[in-house]
């Protein structure tokens, strides 16, 4: 389990390193969130490069729940964004 995010209000959690076997292929790994919403939006970002570049993956949740997320890449990171200022949420990687 990696803890993409950890945020009590609006945030960018930290950059981590997407580990996967081999470079060249992707692997199927499965996004968690939950927490209190009050309106937030999780989002997961994808860097090809380092972090240098951030990737908009095409996740993006808004209550409590889990999808599967096929990627490969450097880093991996979760954005908290909208939440009305009560918004608690923690996004992990499995």
């Amino acid at each position: 389990m990696l803890t993409l995010l950890s945020a009590s209000s609006n945030a960018t959690g930290s950059a981590n390193p997407l580990k996967t076997p081999d470079k060249r292929t992707s692997e199927i790994r499965t996004v968690y969130a939950y927490g209190t919403w009050d309106g937030a939006t999780a989002t997961v970002e994808l860097s090809p490069d380092g972090g240098t570049t951030w990737v908009d993956s095409g996740i993006s949740l808004t209550a409590d729940g889990m999808t599967n997320l096929e990627a490969r890449g450097d880093q991996i990171r979760a954005v908290l964004a909208g939440g009305g200022g009560s918004e608690s949420v923690t996004v992990v990687l499995y």
